[in-house]
């Protein structure tokens, strides 16, 4: 058996429209922090747009073998999502550290904020993986029948594709070290 497949999911409200600020002291230096929409203005600056679904394509193949009371099946699977919805890092700006957090603090300051994020459309993943299912029926006459079924499965994920926005990747690069 075998199945290719095509799929959609929508922002939640959650991920559209969440804001939660909260004011944070670090070093006695009161610093607000805060999660916004992408589509409001804090979020904006930093480069952020509406969100969009995320799309899927899904491939499968599986196999059964059935022999009187013994029963495998084996199913292999690749998932590709594109334009998954995250949530981004904390973007913070300092007016005394390096140059991009200058530029972040100078970008957040007309907004009360010094350190935000937002949903963001952007990781790309393929998860690749295998389910295997034994299974063992025993009819026991006085007993009664039992089934007796060992499964598992093994899947591995990766990022395939990390999200960016033009305003941050347009930021001072700090030196490396």
């Amino acid at each position: 058996r075998g199945a290719v497949s095509t799929g959609f999911r929508a922002p939640a409200l959650q991920q559209q429209y969440f804001t939660a600020t909260s004011t944070n002291i670090i070093s006695g230096t009161a610093t607000e922090v805060g999660t916004f929409p992408a589509t409001s203005p804090v979020s904006a600056v930093l480069g952020a747009k509406a969100l969009e679904p995320e799309e899927s394509k899904n491939y499968s193949l599986g196999l059964v073998y059935h022999r009187g009371p013994f029963e495998v099946t084996v199913d292999a699977y690749q998932i590709d999502i594109d334009n998954r919805i995250v949530l981004s890092e904390n973007i913070q700006g300092s007016a005394t550290g390096t140059a991009t957090q200058q530029a972040i603090y100078t970008l957040l300051r007309p907004y009360g904020v010094t350190t935000a994020r937002f949903f963001i459309n952007g990781v790309d993943t393929t998860t690749k993986g295998v389910d295997v299912v034994v299974r063992y029926r025993l009819d026991a006459a006085e007993a009664g029948r039992f089934d007796l079924t060992l499964a598992g499965n093994y899947n591995e994920t990766e990022v395939t594709r990390l999200p960016t926005t033009n305003t941050l990747s347009s930021l001072p690069v700090p030196p490396a070290l």
